[in-house]
C-alpha cells in the first residue's frame, strides 16, 4: 500500500459524502449508498491493517505507518488513525519502522490539536528512546501548542523523572492550558495528573499568590487542580468572593466545586478543604 492509495480512498469518501449531501430523491439515495460503501471500504482496510499489526503479519506495521504518514482527511479518518495508533503501541518494529514511527509522533507534536492525539501517547511509549530527546527539547523550545503536546506525551513515558524536565516551562505550559476554558475542561484529568507530578510547595505558593492577587481565570483554574493547597482563613474568604462573583456573572467560567472545596465559604455551602497532597 502506498500513500497515494490512501489519498485516493480518502478522496473517494469525501466525494461520495459531498454528493450525498447535495442530492435528493433517488439520486440522493444512490449517493448515500455510495458514501456508505466508501466508508465501509475505508474501515475494512483499517481493520485488516490493525489485525495484521496485532498478529505481527508481514507489512502490517508498514501499512499502518504509511496510512499515518499519508494523514488522510475524510469522514471517519480520525477514528481510523486512532485505531492504527493504538495497534502500533504494541507492535514490534524494525529499526527503519522505529524511525518512521518517531517521525509520525513528531508530526503530531508539531501539529494542531487533534481528536486522535491521545493514542499518540501509546506509540510514543513504544518508541521512548527515539522520541524522548525530541520531546524534552520541544517542551523547552517549542511553541506553546507543541510544548503542551510534548509535555502530554512526556507525562506518559515510563520512568520519567520530573527533574529531567524544564520545570519552569512545564509549569508555564500548564498555566497556559488553563487560559482556555474549553481546553481546560477537556484536559482537566491530564492537568490534574500533571500538576500532581510537577508540584512543589514553592510552585503552589506562587500560583496561590497569582490567583488571589489577580483573580484571573487561568491561575484560579490551575489552583483548582493543584494538590496540597492550604489556604488561610483570609485567603479562603478572598477565594470565596471570586467564586460568588463568577457565579453571579451569569456565565461562570471557574471550576466552582473544586475551588469551593478549597475555601469552604459559608455562602457557597460547600465542604471544607479536603485535598490529598
Amino acid at each position: 500500500m502506498s500513500e497515494s492509495d490512501v489519498h485516493v480512498l480518502a478522496r473517494t469518501v469525501r466525494e461520495n459524502w459531498s454528493a450525498a449531501a447535495g442530492a435528493a430523491g433517488a439520486k440522493g439515495t444512490e449517493s448515500a449508498e455510495g458514501a456508505h460503501r466508501a466508508v465501509g471500504t475505508l474501515e475494512a482496510l483499517v481493520s485488516d491493517i490493525v489485525e495484521r499489526v496485532r498478529h505481527r503479519a508481514p507489512h502490517g506495521a508498514d501499512d499502518a505507518l504509511t496510512f499515518l504518514e499519508a494523514d488522510p482527511w475524510c469522514f471517519r479518518s480520525g477514528y481510523a488513525k486512532e485505531r492504527l495508533l493504538r495497534a502500533l503501541g504494541t507492535a514490534e518494529f524494525t529499526e527503519a519502522q522505529r524511525r518512521r514511527g518517531a517521525a509520525v509522533v513528531r508530526s503530531y507534536v508539531l501539529g494542531p490539536d487533534r481528536r486522535e492525539f491521545r493514542p499518540v501517547g501509546e506509540l510514543a511509549r513504544a518508541l521512548d528512546d527515539e522520541v524522548r530527546p525530541f520531546l524534552l527539547t520541544t517542551l523547552s523550545q517549542g511553541t506553546p501548542v507543541a510544548a503542551r503536546h510534548a509535555l502530554w506525551l512526556l507525562m506518559g513515558l515510563s520512568d520519567l523523572d520530573p527533574a529531567s524536565l524544564d520545570l519552569p516551562r512545564a509549569r508555564e505550559v500548564l498555566l497556559g492550558t488553563c487560559t482556555s476554558e474549553d481546553l481546560y475542561y477537556r484536559q482537566m484529568d491530564w492537568l490534574t495528573m500533571a500538576a500532581r507530578r510537577l508540584r512543589s510547595d514553592e510552585w503552589i505558593a506562587t500560583v496561590t499568590a497569582e490567583a488571589l492577587g489577580t483573580g484571573a481565570p487561568a491561575p484560579l483554574r490551575l489552583l483548582a487542580v493543584l494538590p496540597g493547597v492550604q489556604l488561610s482563613p483570609e485567603q479562603q474568604q478572598h477565594l470565596g468572593e471570586f467564586i460568588i462573583n463568577d457565579i453571579a456573572s451569569g456565565k461562570p467560567t471557574l471550576p466552582v466545586e473544586e475551588l469551593g472545596n478549597l475555601c469552604g465559604h459559608p455562602e457557597l455551602d460547600l465542604p471544607a478543604p479536603d485535598r490529598a497532597s
